[in-house]
């Protein structure tokens, strides 16, 4: 059976952290909704107006999935908060019960030798962070066993589709978004387990994940450029200028 201690003080100061965080976040994402998500073409020819189209529709599907990340982040902030309440309540009630004529049970700890040389002391006053850096590697180390079998099976679809009449022109998409969103993924798992571990603190973790997904957008968004100007005819050899 494992045991979970909590710090009711510590629920509600991560709570602070975390919406003001939310609410950073949301600020940005509301700046910048006009830029991304009505994008201006390039030039008035047809292949400009489309490349604006094509990049004003991935600038409303992150804000789709922005408002979906921000409906979950105050979900998460009302739990650890809700949380930290309930934590509050339980020792109240469980100091009532336990702390009797004696001492109870933590006088009983304290007085005797036994007891402290077993370390159960240290269990009751600190947060028993024991094992959370284990698990943490082991779903590391399972995900990345696992994750170039995902990998391929978007390969594997890319090459079926590509095969497909009409469609069959968008197969590389499927690879475009599998790469936008994989280093996104393992960067909020993996920041995640590090930050629990006690490994990385919350601000570090959450610095980490912002500058996967910036570098990722980034690069889907040149790859998405370059496979639309692989369309496009050549362009013609220059003059012999002095």
């Amino acid at each position: 059976m494992s045991m979970l201690l909590a710090v009711p003080e510590a629920l509600i100061a991560a709570a602070s952290d975390v919406a003001g965080i939310g609410s950073t976040l949301s600020m940005a994402n509301t700046a910048a909704a006009a830029r991304t998500t009505s994008v201006l073409p390039a030039a008035a020819d047809e292949v400009s107006t489309q490349v604006a189209a094509l990049f004003s529709q991935h600038g409303q599907g992150y804000q789709q999935l922005s408002a979906r990340a921000a409906a979950f982040h105050q979900q998460f902030v009302q739990a650890m908060t809700t949380s930290a309440g309930s934590y509050t309540a339980a020792e109240a009630d469980a100091g009532a019960l336990l702390v009797g004529p004696t001492g109870g049970v933590a006088a009983a700890i304290t007085a005797s030798p036994l007891l402290r040389a077993s370390g159960l002391t240290s269990a009751v006053a600190t947060p028993a962070a024991f094992g959370a850096a284990s698990i943490g590697d082991a779903i590391e180390n399972a995900y990345l066993a696992i994750e170039p079998w995902v990998q391929y099976g978007f390969n594997l679809a890319a090459y079926a589709v590509g095969y497909l009449p009409l469609i069959g022109i968008l197969a590389p998409q499927i690879n475009f978004f599998y790469y936008l969103f994989e280093p996104i993924v393992q960067s909020a798992l993996f920041n995640t387990l590090d930050w629990l571990g006690g490994t990385i603190a919350f601000s570090q973790g959450l610095s980490n994940f912002w500058a996967a997904t910036t570098a990722s957008i980034n690069s889907f968004i040149q790859t998405e450029i370059n496979w639309v100007l692989g369309f496009l005819p050549p362009l013609p050899p220059l003059p012999p200028f002095p």
